[in-house]
């Protein structure tokens, strides 16, 4: 799963770090995410808000699950409606935990496949050969 941090300061193990609304908007224009973690102040004059409105009126971009992750209040709670309004409901852990197992299971299934038709590929050759 690929993860997104927009945050001016904070630091997770993710897959890319965007300081500010422009580097970030320019990400989520060029890549697709499975995981946004948004904060509200990114230390100048755009914020999350910013960002997440930018997701809204860009449906295309929207990554599968965004999380905020303000400590400011108000600003936390404008980007969660804005979230709840687009996705139907503010997502947690327990989502991101559903989208990797949900992704495990189908990495499985492709490999499983894999398998069987490299068997039935094996047995093919085997076939012609005789």
């Amino acid at each position: 799963m690929k993860h997104l941090l927009i945050d001016d300061f904070r630091t997770f193990s993710v897959d890319k770090i965007c300081r500010d609304y422009e580097s970030g908007v320019d990400v989520l224009k060029k890549e697709r995410w499975d995981v946004l973690w948004l904060d509200h102040d990114l230390g100048c004059d755009k914020t999350g808000y910013d960002v997440i409105t930018f997701l809204e009126n860009h449906p295309d971009l929207r990554p599968k699950i965004v999380i905020c992750i303000s400590e400011n209040p108000c600003g936390r709670d404008r980007i969660n409606s804005v979230i709840k309004k687009m996705y139907g409901l503010i997502f947690d852990q327990r989502h991101i935990d559903a989208l990797q197992k949900q992704r495990i299971e189908k990495s499985l299934k492709l490999q499983k496949s894999g398998k069987e038709w490299a068997m039935k590929l094996k047995i093919q050759k085997k076939l012609e050969k005789e």
